[in-house]
């Protein structure tokens, strides 16, 4: 009985460390696209400035703009919540298949509900981040290209 509750408390000591590694690398991978979201918004800050412009002196209002960028970043959100769910489920599913040896059950809800956090997230960064577009005056943008 005794060397039974040795190899349960193994075998969990064993699952706690993965889980925390698996928490700790995620955390890390979740953090460094968001640093890379934020770059790639400023890298594109000034070409978006521009068409702002354009886009007002055609008479576009700032709440038309900020709905044109949330649904670009809405829609970049989505692709990226989808390939992040494909490709867990995908590691999920090779984990599970051929190193654990167990059946595969995908969480399709899960994966759904972090495709939905993954796009709102991506779309009010990419909104917060483009806020300069917004507030900018169109004359003084176009007198400078």
């Amino acid at each position: 009985m005794e060397i039974e509750q040795g190899v349960i408390d193994a075998i969990k000591t064993v699952i706690d460390n993965v889980t925390l590694a698996v928490t700790v690398v995620g955390t890390l991978v979740v953090v460094s696209g968001l640093m890379f979201l934020i770059g790639a918004v400023a890298m594109t800050k000034f070409r978006r400035v521009y068409e702002a412009a354009i886009f007002k002196t055609l008479g576009a209002t700032r709440g038309l703009i900020a709905a044109v960028l949330m649904f670009e970043y809405g829609l970049l959100g989505v692709l990226a919540g989808a390939i992040g769910a494909g490709g867990a489920m995908i590691l999920t599913w090779a984990v599970s298949r051929y190193a654990l040896d167990i059946p595969f059950t995908p969480l399709i809800g899960l994966s759904a509900a972090g495709v939905v956090v993954t796009t709102l997230l991506v779309a009010v960064i990419g909104v917060v981040s483009s806020w300069e577009v917004l507030q900018r005056k169109p004359l003084a943008t176009l007198r400078a290209e």
